[in-house]
């Protein structure tokens, strides 16, 4: 997995979403669930639910902005 660019108050970043842990050069470490977004859904084969955790580009920005 690569790094991504991001620009923040004119300020450049890099950050990679890994499947545990958001990393931003620089700033920090972080687990997944503390900045993305939890989805929850049914899984289609068994009818279980299924969460996850969507990190978008906003999530990184309000982190680094804090």
């Amino acid at each position: 997995m690569s790094y991504r660019n991001i620009e923040v108050n004119g300020k450049k970043y890099e950050y990679v979403i890994g499947s545990t842990h958001v990393k931003i050069k620089g700033v920090g470490l972080w687990p997944k669930g503390e900045v993305g977004n939890e989805m929850r859904g049914i899984n289609d084969y068994d009818g279980e639910e299924t969460v996850t955790v969507e990190v978008t580009p906003a999530n990184i920005k309000r982190l680094i902005a804090k």
